[in-house]
């Protein structure tokens, strides 16, 4: 906005003609598409009057979100555990780190962990701040990082650090070796076989002592009573693993070797 004189003003964007308005007279004021400008752009104008454009007006700079600053709450800075919810607060910072109040848009977040909850297009702010945004992360690891950036201002972004993200309850037993399926021959010795505790996520877990039990089914979740499964068929978790070296099918059939354990969330 501004007041300009009876002619033609043209309004300039960092040395780009951008908008016209004609017949600007007193005080005058143009709409600009915020998705069209970036911090630090610079606007001028003229008024062009029988011909004869003045000279340029005295610049403006566009201000704006510098960077965001992104707190983690609580303990889960330190450690949090895979899938649990817990809360970020988001504050948009001018080139000076204050508090940019002016700022009630959205920001993309994203995570170097998958994320469960609150990932994608976030906000809208409140006077420069979201407050206690909920988040969870599904990736186990050390130091997975939390990034935002403006949506409409890719040069303002943030980013904070979690320690550690933590595997959640063992929930699933996953086969780490090629188990033989579908017809098998009696006497088939299954070779070693390994099975790793995960939680819901597909995190490995370190578990020690938990029980985990073999069978064979006929058919996904039925037991079959006419096959055979010699060895030994129970062992407990080291490091989260379950480990046999004995096992043997002695009755020919079709065949899927299944891995059970009541310390599970889901067998």
């Amino acid at each position: 906005s501004g007041t300009g004189g009876n002619g033609l003003l043209t309004l300039y964007l960092d040395g780009s003609p951008y908008a016209t308005l004609s017949n600007a007279s007193g005080n005058w004021s143009l709409a600009v598409v915020p998705s069209e400008l970036s911090r630090g752009a610079v606007f001028t104008a003229t008024n062009t009057v029988g011909g004869v454009e003045s000279a340029l007006s005295n610049a403006v700079t566009v201000t704006g979100v510098a960077n965001f600053l992104v707190t983690i709450n609580g303990t889960a800075a330190t450690s949090v555990v895979a899938g649990e919810n817990f809360t970020v607060t988001i504050t948009a910072r001018d080139a000076s780190n204050n508090t940019f109040t002016n700022f009630n848009g959205f920001v993309s977040l994203t995570s170097t962990s998958a994320i469960g909850t609150g990932g994608g297009r976030i906000g809208p702010f409140v006077n420069g701040v979201l407050t206690n945004h909920t988040l969870s992360l599904l990736t186990a690891g050390n130091n997975q990082q939390i990034s935002v950036v403006n949506t409409e201002d890719p040069t303002a972004f943030g980013s904070a650090t979690v320690g550690v993200v933590v595997p959640g309850a063992p929930f699933q037993l996953v086969y780490l070796d090629n188990i033989p399926t579908g017809n098998i021959v009696a006497g088939t010795s299954l070779g070693t076989v390994r099975v790793q505790v995960q939680d819901a996520y597909a995190n490995n877990r370190n578990d020690d002592g938990i029980v985990v039990v073999q069978s064979l089914q006929d058919s996904p979740g039925n037991t079959t009573s006419s096959a055979s499964l010699f060895g030994t068929l129970t062992a407990n978790t080291s490091n989260g693993i379950a480990t046999y070296a004995d096992l043997q099918v002695q009755r020919a059939g079709t065949y899927r070797l299944a891995a059970t354990s009541t310390s599970l969330q889901q067998n």
